[in-house]
């Protein structure tokens, strides 16, 4: 089969993602973008993914879409509520999605089969939708290739799975499978190389689409308001945990170091963050939850801030990128960035040279940063202009033509 694949010049793609626009938030934004820029590459884009009730909608990630065709199959485990959706994940791994295989496998060879597809490209999580790749890779015998943005066994979640050897064996089967297999960290590609026996193994960072910036005023944010405002935009969680912030930000105040009158935090994302304030009443009417916004106007709100909030907390065995910390060098905005421990992600935030680094653990650490960020925006200083090289790199146009050259180099690497 694979002779016969290296003969075929690549035209036609399949990606597979259970989550695509109009369904919003992070898990669409890179497999949209992949989309848009592959098209503007001249490859003809097919989209297979799930008929569901999506939590946040976003008509406006759509834009740019148009020409990219989109096939949809019920997944009829959305029909499990409560305890047997754990049930579901339980015994039906490696997640809830699991029995969208069931309608998408036999929807995607026949995509593949009826419209000469090339290649199949796959983006987790959920990881379901890699289960539905090697199924149909396996009956067509096209190349595939898959791209993890989180990673699996290596996940600081992991440890809450059931049935651990199961998604291990399902985990290996599937780097075992593929022709290729991207990363979005050096640690995520290095663990990868590791479980996979190979060097097969590409690093395509999260980023930025510079189109989506175009629509914003270059000085938004510079001129002087009532309050000095701190952003942070997505959800909260484990891994992205305001906890230490939020007791950093009320010893400051118990200490003086800010004017609470003329000082606010925004948070926007799901209207699920705002029970992480619960055991902070203190922070109650400065620190502001708004509700998930559009793709543009969550841009205008950070661009609008003084500075803006990281936090990258629980990270263990792995490092993890929050997508939205490339689009915060694209804003060209001061940075308060929580994290784990010094690293990978560290190292990226110090070389963008306007982050102030604190470790989730050290809450005095963390004050003092932030009182010297508080600062630095009270002083009104212009804010000095990021590097372009360094921010370009994260590019999602330029990040769409080396998965275009990997999808190339993988023609004729089918297994």
């Amino acid at each position: 089969m694979a002779s016969n694949v290296e003969k075929r010049k690549l035209k036609k793609i399949l990606v597979i993602s259970y989550n695509f626009p109009p369904e919003g938030g992070p898990a669409v934004q890179r497999v949209a973008k992949f989309c848009k820029y592959l098209r503007r590459n001249g490859l003809e884009v097919f989209v297979l993914t799930a008929t569901k009730r999506a939590k946040i909608t976003d008509p406006s990630l759509l834009e740019n879409l148009e020409n990219i065709k989109v096939s949809k199959t019920r997944d009829i485990g959305v029909l499990f509520r409560g305890d047997l959706k754990k049930v579901l994940r339980s015994y039906f791994p490696p997640d809830t999605a699991a029995l969208w295989r069931l309608t998408a496998v036999k929807k995607g060879i026949r995509l593949v089969e009826r419209e000469n597809i090339d290649l199949i490209f796959s983006t987790s999580p959920p990881h379901s939708s890699h289960i539905v790749a090697e199924k149909i890779a396996k009956k067509t015998g096209i190349p595939w290739v898959v791209d993890f943005r989180d990673e699996w066994s290596n996940n600081p979640s992991f440890y809450k799975y059931a049935s651990q050897l199961q998604h291990k064996l399902l985990e290996k089967r599937v780097l075992k499978s593929c022709s290729h297999i991207i990363a979005v960290t050096e640690k995520g590609q290095n663990n990868f190389e590791e479980l996979a026996g190979t060097n097969n193994v590409s690093l395509i960072r999260n980023g930025f689409d510079q189109e989506d910036f175009l629509h914003l005023d270059a000085e938004n944010g510079t001129v002087k308001k009532n309050k000095i405002t701190f952003a942070y935009a997505g959800r909260l969680n484990e891994l992205h945990n305001p906890v230490p912030f939020f007791s950093a930000l009320n010893l400051a105040i118990n200490q003086g170091n800010i004017d609470t009158e003329k000082f606010c935090v925004e948070i926007i994302g799901s209207v699920e963050n705002r029970k992480w304030l619960n055991d902070f009443p203190r922070l109650d009417g400065i620190v502001n939850f708004i509700r998930y916004q559009p793709h543009p106007e969550m841009l205008k709100r950070l661009a609008a801030a003084d500075a803006l909030l990281l936090f990258a907390t629980g990270m263990n065995n792995t490092e993890f990128f929050p997508a939205k910390v490339f689009e915060y060098f694209k804003l060209n905005k001061y940075i308060l960035a929580i994290l784990s421990q010094p690293g990978e992600l560290w190292q990226v935030m110090d070389d963008y040279g306007k982050s102030y680094l604190a470790r989730e653990s050290i809450i005095e650490e963390i004050r003092e940063k932030f009182v010297e960020l508080y600062e630095e925006c009270k002083s009104n200083k212009r804010v000095k202009p990021a590097d372009d090289s360094f921010v370009n790199q994260f590019s999602r146009e330029a990040q769409a033509k080396k998965l275009f050259h990997i999808m190339e180099r993988s023609m004729g690497n089918s297994k």
